[in-house]
């Protein structure tokens, strides 16, 4: 990416426009491979269970993913095919409903009954 600033003022040229002579130009980083944290030698893979839950017609299925970690990065797949992540836009097998509830392996989901 790339600005010219306007050295006299101090204004990039979004909020004036180029002013004459006095600009110069300023880059912004540049990533070198070698210093790139995202290496291949840094991911980790887990195979993770999800449970899922439907809240409208109570249907509960498990799913496996694999998520892949880099860094702060996590890339999932499901069935070896790229995916998002299980708790975004799960519809229900049974009802075909968009109110599930998805819980990693270990968490389990309860129902609260009014005494």
């Amino acid at each position: 990416m790339t600005f010219l600033l306007d050295v006299s003022r101090g204004r990039t040229d979004a909020e004036e426009g180029p002013t004459g002579p006095e600009l110069r130009e300023i880059r912004g980083p540049r990533v070198h491979p070698q210093s790139s944290p995202l290496r291949a030698g840094g991911v980790q893979t887990a195979t993770e269970k999800w449970r899922f839950h439907c809240l409208r017609c109570l249907h509960v299925w498990e799913e496996l993913y694999e998520a892949r970690y880099c860094g702060d990065a996590v890339a999932w797949r499901l069935s070896g095919v790229a995916a998002q992540p299980p708790w975004v836009d799960r519809a229900c097998r049974g009802c075909d409903g968009l109110w599930v509830k998805a819980l990693p392996d270990g968490l389990v989901a309860r129902r609260v009954t009014a005494k």
